[in-house]
């Protein structure tokens, strides 16, 4: 669970300084990301509006910006899991546990699509 001192400093520097989304590095680093990551929700299995997410934020950890291993596949736009689960529904606020509530998340809107079918 995270603690006040990490929402906290997370909420304080929600504005990176360092330009990774500009900068050609990030976007040489993305299109790495997707040569081994297919571009669908690590969550929900969607394949639109994918985005790349920081699994540990990079403002809090620089050192792992460009690291693939830190990377997760959301869907985005208003209603995308990027939000409501990568930012358990605020961007001030990371989630920690992203992998781990993917996978389950992943597995039950599979189990719910086999049993629609």
């Amino acid at each position: 669970m995270l603690g006040w001192e990490t929402l906290q400093r997370h909420y304080l520097n929600l504005t990176a300084k360092d330009g990774a989304s500009l900068n050609w590095s990030w976007q040489k680093c993305k299109r790495e990301f997707f040569k081994v990551v297919p571009k669908v929700c690590a969550c929900c299995g969607s394949k639109k509006k994918i985005e790349v997410h920081h699994k540990k934020p990079r403002h809090l950890f620089p050192e792992l910006a460009l690291v693939l291993d830190n990377l997760i596949a959301l869907c985005g736009g208003g209603k995308g899991c990027h939000f409501h689960i990568g930012h358990l529904n605020n961007y001030h606020w990371y989630n920690d546990m992203i992998e781990t509530v993917a996978f389950y998340v992943r597995k039950i809107s599979v189990k719910k699509k086999n049993e629609a079918a």
